[in-house]
């Protein structure tokens, strides 16, 4: 079985599917428990700490920005801003989450950072769980 293929073929490009799972370390485990891992809150291997989701976030930035603008303009979102705004982790503003995501002295960068690594964790759960079910 390929998981990356499987996961991806749910909406999200492989290389994002990838980075996620190798920042998880096991794929198969992954896999198996990803309806454990449809929220990020409730603390996952590689995704708790501030030093490892800053770090994810800064490596896959691109792939991140990628799925949630095309995320964002599917479910009808003027743009990403506001999105993630509306994620339950943070409460900012589009305009405070727009200079977070882009300025790293921003004090709300370390904030939006961990919730992108979050959303990213999350949409590849959705994904793993959607691939199970199929």
């Amino acid at each position: 079985m390929d998981v990356v293929k499987e996961i991806a073929e749910f909406g999200i490009s492989e290389e994002l599917v990838r980075a996620v799972l190798e920042q998880y370390g096991d794929e198969e485990d992954f896999f198996e428990r990803a309806e454990d891992y449809c929220d990020a809150s409730g603390g996952v291997c590689g995704f708790i700490y501030y030093t490892d989701t800053l770090e994810f976030t800064e490596e896959n930035f691109a792939l991140i920005i990628r799925h949630a603008t095309e995320l964002a303009e599917g479910i009808g979102y003027d743009d990403i801003f506001i999105m993630v705004s509306q994620f339950g982790c943070i409460n900012l503003t589009p305009q405070e989450v727009a200079e977070a995501m882009y300025n790293p002295e921003s004090e709300n960068h370390t904030e939006v950072y961990n919730a992108l690594a979050w959303f990213a964790l999350e949409e590849v759960a959705n994904a793993a769980v959607n691939a199970k079910d199929a």
